[in-house]
């Protein structure tokens, strides 16, 4: 019984390593054929183009560096509205971010007293962000679930640079 469970973790070891080494940004591009590759533009477009379907207004825009965007957001929705921090990074070699810049975000959204921050990537998280994301009022959004979204609100990533 101890060897099968040990070979299950071993297992288990060997495949996060292997996850860890495929860049997010390939395994989107054979997920959908035709959307990849984006510049950092269009992904601006279609994170705001998002932001929109999600009923949060941009108040705020600010450009830290090229791939990497801040918004301040509103929905104004009654009850369940209220201010958003939004951090939209662009991950051409799909490494994946660093957790410190979930703790940054996350000290953000307490300091201005936000609702929730958002954090939107096209390339994806380490395991250990989550665990920081539980205690804090943060959305995780990785390269995977960006398109899937995109998909469920019927964002035409094509429609979205034509717009922006």
């Amino acid at each position: 019984m101890f060897l099968v469970i040990l070979t299950s973790i071993a297992i288990a070891f060997v495949l996060i390593l292997l996850m860890g080494r495929v860049p997010a940004a390939d395994a989107q591009a054979a997920a959908h054929a035709g959307t990849f590759p984006i510049d950092a533009d269009k992904f601006e477009a279609l994170c705001v183009a998002l932001l929109g379907k999600l009923g949060i207004e941009i108040r705020r825009t600010t450009r830290i560096r090229p791939g990497e965007v801040d918004f301040v957001g509103v929905n104004a929705a009654d009850v369940t509205g209220g201010e958003y921090l939004v951090q939209c990074i662009f991950s051409a070699d799909g490494r994946p971010l660093e957790p410190s810049r979930v703790v940054s975000l996350s000290d953000g959204v307490r300091a201005e007293r936000a609702l929730k921050g958002i954090m939107i990537t096209t390339g994806h998280f380490a395991p250990e962000v989550f665990k920081l994301a539980d205690v804090a009022p943060l959305a995780l959004i990785d390269g995977r679930e960006f398109w899937q979204l995109l998909e469920r609100h019927a964002i035409a990533p094509a429609a979205a640079g034509a717009s922006a």
